[in-house]
């Protein structure tokens, strides 16, 4: 089932970056999402059809290549080493370190471009991931995953990629809360607003931020500040996965797919100019839609505010909510007022990886990384007397 997302986007001229250089719209970037793999390296799910599968997505960002004619800048984000929590359990580590070398092995066969590890991926042992790290062919990145001791990141807090001409900052944030699993006592997770706004004064000069992530709801409205620096979040809690990108405050774009490598979100970013006057009668239009649009939701917001019995969660969620409707809304009322600024467009959907994409190409590398896989799990199980 393919979910279909088409959004113009507006920046306001001062949020550009310095050393921004100008977007070719005829040539957009291509970005391929995975969330929260979960050691899934085969279809998972419903019995009767089952979705996901690292054969399956191989085969679909190929195609997703053909039609746009345009290479995927491949990223994923959340956690990607621990099993999911009902089928963990600490006397099978051995097994998912060995399954997680294979996941590192379709990773670089899918050509994924960064991963961001949460301290759950900590279950396979902090010295395991960093040996699978040298192993890989892409960077590790977790802005705000440190060790106690020191207080040193694990992995590097960002990868800055050069991509079609455009420096794109990947910063990870892992979220500082976890499922039930027997994490590293090493390391732990440290607050994401100071891990993010350390990164962008070490990084000013990008064209493109984009944060993969696993924070909450609740822990994005720590970074909200930061907001206007940022393209993409790209993930966010394993319970909170959307149906379709959302536009938040600033122009953020947040698409956060279902996990366990069952579905790909791809996204064509094409970004006009760095201070574009573009103020006119059909641009004008636009914003006056989107400000009763904004003004509407604000209002609705409100009312559920004074109307129903909520708890303080629930509370300050909804008003994080109208606060970055605000947000929004006064920065199209600065676009109404001074008539330039940034626009960009935004294409997003997401595929469920199921059966249209059994395609039995001979190409296909991970179909012999998953043989291997397959047959060092027979081997311990043979050891074990299983």
């Amino acid at each position: 089932m393919r979910a279909l997302f088409i959004l113009p986007l507006i920046f306001l001229a001062q949020c550009t970056h310095p050393g921004g250089t100008k977007w070719n719209p005829e040539n957009g970037i291509l970005l391929g999402v995975n969330v929260h793999r979960q050691l899934e390296l085969e279809p998972c799910g419903c019995s009767i059809s089952p979705k996901g599968g690292v054969e399956r997505e191989w085969n679909a960002l190929q195609k997703f290549e053909m039609e746009k004619k345009a290479r995927v800048l491949s990223l994923s984000a959340g956690t990607t080493f621990a099993p999911v929590v009902e089928q963990y359990s600490k006397k099978r580590v051995a097994h998912y370190q060995i399954k997680a070398a294979a996941m590192v092995a379709a990773l670089n066969a899918l050509k994924v471009s960064a991963i961001s590890p949460t301290i759950e991926d900590t279950v396979v042992g902090t010295a395991h991931l960093k040996k699978l790290e040298k192993g890989s062919n892409f960077p590790w990145v977790s802005a705000n995953l440190v060790y106690k001791k020191d207080k040193q990141p694990v992995f590097r807090s960002h990868a800055l990629l050069e991509w079609q001409g455009q420096r794109i900052l990947i910063v990870g944030l892992s979220s500082q809360t976890h499922e039930k699993y027997s994490v590293s006592a090493e390391v732990e997770v440290v607050d994401p607003a100071k891990a993010l706004e350390q990164v962008l004064r070490d990084v000013p000069q990008r064209d493109m931020v984009i944060l993969l992530s696993s924070l909450t709801r609740l822990e994005r409205m720590k970074i909200q500040p930061y907001y206007s620096h940022v393209q993409f979040i790209l993930g966010g809690a394993k319970n909170e996965f959307t149906t379709r990108a959302e536009p938040l405050a600033s122009g953020v774009l947040y698409i956060n797919p279902s996990g366990r490598g069952q579905t790909v979100a791809i996204v064509t970013v094409s970004r006009v100019g760095s201070s574009l006057a573009f103020y006119n009668e059909g641009e004008a239009k636009l914003i006056q839609e989107n400000q009763l649009i904004y003004d509407q939701q604000i209002k609705t917001l409100e009312k559920s505010l004074s109307e129903q019995s909520l708890t303080g969660d629930q509370t300050n969620t909804i008003q994080a909510e109208i606060g970055q409707y605000k947000m929004m809304k006064d920065q199209l009322d600065v676009m109404a007022r001074e008539g330039s600024g940034t626009t960009s467009y935004y294409e997003a959907f997401l595929e469920d990886l199921d059966s249209r994409f059994d395609d039995e190409n001979a190409e296909n590398p991970l179909r012999q990384i998953l043989a291997e896989w397959k047959k060092n799990v027979r081997s311990i199980a043979l050891k074990e007397g299983h």
